[in-house]
Order: structure tokens, then sequence, then C-alpha cells
């Protein structure tokens, strides 16, 4: 599984059981509310788990967190590799 598909599996598990919404590498999360804050939050920690990596407090942005393509970036851009393996 690559980043992309691991970083969408993560926001269906969250977003999915209460919106049943499609979850596309390009939805807008934050915009559209599929992610509230608290779900935000969750998401982070599961991102740094599942990949093991830290996503610092500046890091916490519109631009990285408003899409699964914006995520999967900071996420290859942390693992500081472009490759999209996980």
């Amino acid at each position: 599984m690559n980043t992309t598909e691991a970083v969408i599996t993560l926001v269906k598990e969250l977003v999915e059981p209460r919106f049943h919404e499609r979850v596309t590498p390009e939805a807008e999360l934050l915009q559209s509310r599929l992610v509230d804050s608290f779900g935000l939050i969750q998401l982070v920690g599961d991102i740094e788990a599942r990949f093991g990596i830290t996503i610092s407090t500046e890091e916490l942005t519109m631009q990285n967190f408003s899409t699964v393509s914006g995520i999967v970036a900071l996420v290859e851009h942390l693992r500081g590799r472009g490759d999209g393996q996980p």
C-alpha cells in the first residue's frame, strides 16, 4: 500500500462511519467539514502512529490538512522521500 492509499484508508476510517462520503485525494476534508477539530486531532495521531513521524503544531495548517493530497505531501516530506511508499 502506498502513502496515498494508506492516508485515504485512515481518513475513511474516520469519516465514512459518520458521513458515508467517498474520500478521494482531492476531497475537501476541513472546508466541507468531513473532518472537524476533534477528528483532526485523531487523524494526526493515527498518521503519526502509522508512519512513525511527528507532526508539529507549525505543520497543522490548512494547506497540509485540507485534502488527502496535502496530507500525503506532508507525510512524504516528513519521511524525507517522495516515492509514495509507506
